[in-house]
């Protein structure tokens, strides 16, 4: 019983039934297979515009020297809206920007000898000196390649009480003033913005369009190492005199002012492989849409099986649902029903490696953490790093030290440090057994190996690392030692409440 009861029964089929219902559905399946022909052909000049657009990208006609010689900022906000939105949206790129992260910023960094600009600390810690701040650092990297930082200048009109740094986005910078004999020595920054102000009276909220010029943090202290200050305007625009500029750039070449996101060199191959998932996606459901061919050798029989195929299934007399499933063919002579082969198990979604690859590539990081999946590795290589990726996040860790220590000096810490924690690249299980080796050849103290290991196994010492554990601190002897008490304690009561005269059962007195 179902939706197949009645459907070969072609006996008792009418021979002039007409063949309407067949030539809508052939119609049907060839409009599907164009749909599907055209789709491909969109994927390959896709692809082809890829690779035409990955060369041209950014890059002027030769005949304007000006752009040829950097990509131009326009370029680079074009960039960072596109950056900004695939890692948002895409789980590929969002998955490699997030391990890069992790792996820079996951075990933190630590200052030392900052006493002297504690205060500074403390008034920017929210903005500058937090694990958010720093994942939100990494991340405006990745997807800006430039980072805007307005410092304070200690100043009697701005002091660091009143005011803390300005995280400026890449969209608010719109022009640059340069020296004239070296066009990577940025002298000024121009920011515009809007600012909200409230009418009183009405209530109602105004945009008003702020343009201001900031000098960058190296020419400010270029003039005051010359005995100069800053001028007042520049042009029409006023130049503001309470906060420096530093500007943090990745990726960038020599001759350029502007730093390149991190996303960038992956945008069209992220784009790429997004397409062939979304294509694979597309056969697999129309291959699903077949589930059983009829062969018929007469027209009639086929006008009969396209009557009763497209006819609605009946429906349970008792429960009323609808009898879709589980049916029973009956066919009649020289027609035929049999499944048709499973094309849809043959789409080979793997084959779109090499595009998973280019992406993992630009970003710096293994395929295996972008697709998330060891394939034919083990979780011993997923939990490592491979040796190109591990020199990467570690020179993106200089970059941003030489960027603290700028800072510091222009607050005044002249001997700060800036210590990374070391990013491992074998197993759990390979460094616990390096420590191991090296205290048994004598290498390490018993201290110092009780320090790796905790740090290794992440779990928070009941004492200091430097401080070994005492064995009668061990809770589980203190357990062990209590409980050999009490049993003494009971022993010797026991041996008390004897008697020592000779009673039934007893053959004798108990020595007193």
């Amino acid at each position: 019983m179902g939706f197949f009861d009645n459907v070969f029964n072609t006996d008792s089929a009418d021979e002039s039934l007409n063949s309407f219902g067949l030539a809508q559905e052939n119609a049907s399946l060839r409009e599907d297979v164009h749909q599907m022909q055209y789709q491909l052909a969109e994927v390959e000049e896709s692809l082809l515009a890829v690779s035409d657009a990955f060369d041209r990208i950014g890059f002027a006609d030769l005949l304007d020297p000006e752009e040829t010689n950097e990509l131009p900022l326009k370029t680079i906000k074009k960039m960072s809206e596109v950056s900004r939105s695939l890692t948002m949206m895409n789980p590929f790129v969002k998955r490699g920007v997030k391990a890069r992260i992790s792996y820079v910023w996951g075990k933190g960094v630590q200052f030392d000898k900052t006493d002297t600009i504690q205060s500074q600390l403390d008034e920017n810690r929210g903005k500058l000196f937090t694990a958010q701040a720093y994942e939100e650092l990494e991340m405006t990297a990745a997807t800006d390649g430039n980072v805007f930082r307005a410092i304070p200048i200690d100043n009697a009109r701005n002091t660091f009480e009143e005011a803390t740094a300005l995280r400026i986005p890449l969209s608010q910078i719109t022009d640059a003033v340069s020296n004239p004999d070296d066009i990577e020595e940025i002298w000024y920054y121009k920011r515009t913005y809007g600012v909200r102000k409230t009418n009183p009276n009405t209530g109602a909220v105004e945009v008003q369009e702020e343009h201001k010029f900031y000098p960058s943090l190296p020419y400010y202290e270029k003039l005051q190492r010359q005995g100069k200050g800053l001028p007042k305007r520049r042009g029409k625009v006023g130049i503001d005199q309470n906060y420096v500029i530093q500007h943090i750039t990745v990726n960038r070449q020599v001759g350029w002012r502007w730093g390149v996101p991190d996303v960038a060199a992956v945008i069209y191959w992220a784009q790429a492989y997004k397409s062939y998932l979304e294509d694979n996606a597309t056969l697999v459901k129309a291959y699903s849409r077949l589930a059983w061919q009829i062969k018929a050798q007469t027209q009639s029989g086929a006008q009969a099986a396209a009557a009763q195929v497209m006819s609605p299934p009946t429906r349970d007399p008792i429960t009323g649902e609808l009898r879709s499933v589980g049916g029973t063919g009956i066919t009649g002579p020289g027609v035929e029903m049999v499944p048709t082969s499973n094309n849809a198990s043959q789409v080979d979604f793997s084959k779109g490696t090499p595009l998973a690859s280019a992406i993992a590539s630009g970003l710096e990081v293994s395929l295996i953490v972008i697709t998330s999946d060891p394939g034919s590795g083990n979780r011993s290589t997923a939990e490592t790093l491979d040796l190109p990726t591990l020199k990467a996040m570690e020179s993106r860790q200089l970059l941003w030290s030489e960027a603290f220590d700028e800072l510091f000096r222009f607050w005044g810490a002249t001997e700060a440090t800036i210590t990374w924690p070391q990013i491992y690249n074998d197993s759990t299980k390979d460094r616990i057994a390096a420590v191991g080796t090296a205290k048994e050849l004598g290498v390490l103290y018993p201290e110092e190996a009780r320090k790796e290991v905790i740090e290794v196994l992440g779990i928070a010492p009941f004492k200091p690392w430097d401080e070994l554990p005492d064995p009668a601190d061990d809770p589980m002897n203190i357990y062990k030692e209590e409980q050999a008490e009490k049993a003494f304690e009971n022993q010797q009561k026991t041996a008390e409440a004897q008697s020592v005269i000779p009673g039934q059962g007893k053959s004798g007195g108990v020595a007193a």
